[in-house]
């Protein structure tokens, strides 16, 4: 078994589905911010850029998202971008039409606890 073998959690679907449907930029900012690990992002672009799905990347290259660790996270766009948590958010705010104030509001208010 390698360091990164899939070690799937067994989340309740409620909690599974908001952190795989659009709250998994909640989830790789709360990531980050309680480890420091890497935020990844998998770009679309169809025609303005947004993020299809968002996990973190640790130290040991294991990748993390509401399924557990994994030696790669399901691949929902080949473009992979990684950012610091400032520029993640500036990105988040400007595909999404808001200000980084209102990412980080709705980040308080979405975040695993």
């Amino acid at each position: 078994m390698s360091k990164c073998d899939s070690m799937v959690v067994g989340l309740p679907g409620e909690i599974s589905e908001k952190y795989s449907y659009g709250g998994c930029v909640w989830l790789a900012l709360a990531l980050h911010d309680l480890y420091g690990w890497q935020i990844v992002a998998q770009i679309e672009r169809d025609p303005s850029a947004w993020v299809a799905h968002a996990f973190v990347r640790r130290p040991d290259g294991c990748e993390v998202d509401v399924l557990g660790v994994q030696g790669q996270v399901d691949i929902f766009s080949p473009e992979e971008a990684t950012f610091s948590r400032g520029d993640f958010v500036r990105f988040l705010a400007k595909s999404n039409g808001v200000s980084v104030g209102d990412i980080e509001r709705e980040y308080l208010t979405e975040k695993p606890a």
